[in-house]
């Protein structure tokens, strides 16, 4: 099973208590994990942000820094393209998305599409975008999984 996570769930492999024990109980069940391209330079800014307001410590922005980025180049990351883009526009709209919630819910169909040897399950924090996903077919992570904002 490939574990597709968006970006919030994602984020809380590397810093935040809540929803992180749920998001690697489900990380555990897989047998890896795909995102969005965009959600490398999105966590980045978030991290940086932190640093800059003291929410993280400048020893452990680092070492969060080095585990992302070993951790990146084995995640199956899904790339932004033009019919990703335009696929995250009509989604955004039908669900009332952000931008980058409907790049999320794109590239995760885009998975699904590319993936029919394995099965994909979708990670969400956000409980519209999660309402969306499962509006859209995605299987979703077994209950337990974290409820969010």
């Amino acid at each position: 099973m490939i574990l597709y996570l968006e970006r919030d769930a994602l984020l809380r492999l590397y810093v935040g208590d809540d929803g992180r024990d749920g998001v690697q109980r489900a990380l555990r069940q897989a047998d890896g994990v795909a995102t969005t391209a965009l959600g490398y330079p999105w966590i980045r800014a978030w991290l940086a942000e932190a640093r800059r307001e003291n929410w993280i410590q400048s020893q452990d922005y680092r070492a969060v820094l080095t585990r992302l980025d070993l951790d990146w180049g084995h995640f199956v990351r899904v790339p932004a393209t033009e019919a990703v883009l335009r696929m995250a526009g009509d989604l955004s709209e039908r669900w009332a998305l952000s931008g980058l919630g409907g790049v999320e819910l794109a590239s995760a169909l885009v998975l699904c599409q590319y993936g029919e040897e394995f099965e994909v399950k979708f990670g969400a924090l956000d409980r519209r975008l999660a309402h969306a996903a499962e509006g859209e077919g995605l299987k979703m992570i077994e209950p337990g999984w974290p409820q969010g904002k």
